[in-house]
């Protein structure tokens, strides 16, 4: 009988950190944390001031959110993938361009976000916008920016190398 090839044989193995080994796997982690810093920042700067201060940014607070939540809950999904080795068992789905693709897109937006809000952040009366939550979130979102693009780097390392049999070979 023969077998599919995409269903995953149970190894046993269970769940496993493994992938925090290398450089990309820790800054998947990072990520995951720095774009959750951003969001409860703003989350809680929202919490804090009034409804019509919060209307009135209301559309760029609203695009930084939704540059920290999606990609928060992409992350989720990826170290979910990877603590259960679907990676290793799905060989089929280049991951490596996946993580890449994914990487620098979400810098690109979260870094249009970040400026976006930074040129809101300094509103008068600071006090009544509370320009100092509005800052730690634009700082974290930049900072998030430069992981996210040394996470890409890594990717695209991978990525590289692991097409460069074919590209000896005249397949690609």
């Amino acid at each position: 009988m023969v077998e599919n090839e995409m269903i995953p044989q149970n190894t046993g193995g269970g769940p496993s950190l493994k992938f925090l080994r290398n450089p990309s796997g820790v800054l998947l982690l990072v990520n995951f944390l720095m774009v959750m810093i951003c969001w409860c920042i703003l989350a809680a700067w929202r919490g804090n001031v009034s409804d019509i201060v919060a209307d009135q940014l209301f559309n760029q607070t609203g695009f930084f959110l939704f540059c920290t939540v999606l990609p928060w809950l992409f992350y989720f999904v990826f170290f979910v993938i990877l603590l259960l080795g679907c990676n290793e068992q799905y060989q089929n789905i280049n991951y490596a361009r996946w993580f890449f693709i994914n990487s620098v897109l979400w810098a690109f937006l979260l870094f249009i976000a970040s400026c976006v809000l930074a040129g809101q952040s300094n509103k008068d009366p600071c006090d009544a916008y509370q320009c100092e939550r509005l800052k730690a979130a634009t700082a974290f979102g930049f900072l998030t920016v430069i992981t996210l693009a040394l996470h890409a780097y890594f990717y695209y390392r991978e990525w590289r190398s692991s097409n460069e049999p074919y590209e000896r070979a005249g397949a690609i």
